[in-house]
């Protein structure tokens, strides 16, 4: 069992320094506290992560620094080749696609100028073929169709008004409740 400082025990450990006070707080660590310094007591089972020299042993520390700073250069190779490998993938992909359009422009010009040009289009050899709509289309009879009914509908309602107008001449009263006029009651 060692004794450590909070920060050697985190560096032990691998993990911050709020981290340890949070397992001394659970109990799951075992510390004193000696004047203003807490230490905290470690054993080898606990230490589970890599294990760091202590501050104390001054050249084990530097090599376990030295090591652990190599590893992290090979990584930062290793990562920079993989960069380089998808960035050569993927200028290898743009210069398909590239190819591929240009193939496709140089084929399908026709589409390009029906495109710029809808008035300058060549005659197709099918044009006989396709079925030329009625004087009217569709939507176009529909829409007169609604509007022929519309004019119906006002020609009712204003008939209706004038029946209103030449029956309340001859003597009836509208009764709003039924809707109908009724005749008026002579007194």
């Amino acid at each position: 069992m060692e004794k450590l400082t909070v920060e050697e025990c985190a560096l032990r450990l691998g993990v911050k320094t709020t981290a340890v006070h949070n397992r001394i707080k659970r109990g799951t660590l075992k510390s004193v506290k000696e004047g203003r310094k807490r230490f905290v007591f470690l054993d080898e089972a606990e230490s589970k992560a890599k294990k760091i020299p202590s501050s104390s042993d001054g050249g084990g520390l530097l090599e376990h620094l030295k090591t652990e700073n190599l590893e992290l250069k090979q990584r930062i190779e290793k990562l920079e080749k993989r960069f380089d490998e998808k960035d050569r993938e993927l200028k290898e992909i743009n210069a398909e696609v590239r190819g591929t359009l240009q193939a496709f422009v140089q084929y399908q010009p026709n589409l390009i100028e029906q495109d710029k040009k809808p008035e300058e289009k060549e005659p197709s050899a099918w044009k006989d073929e396709i079925l030329v709509p009625n004087s009217l289309d569709e939507t176009q009879q529909s829409h007169s169709d609604s509007h022929s009914e519309k004019k119906m509908k006002d020609e009712k309602k204003k008939k209706g008004k004038k029946e209103k107008k030449e029956k309340k001449k001859k003597g009836s009263r509208w009764d709003s409740f039924t809707g109908k006029f009724k005749k008026k009651k002579k007194k």
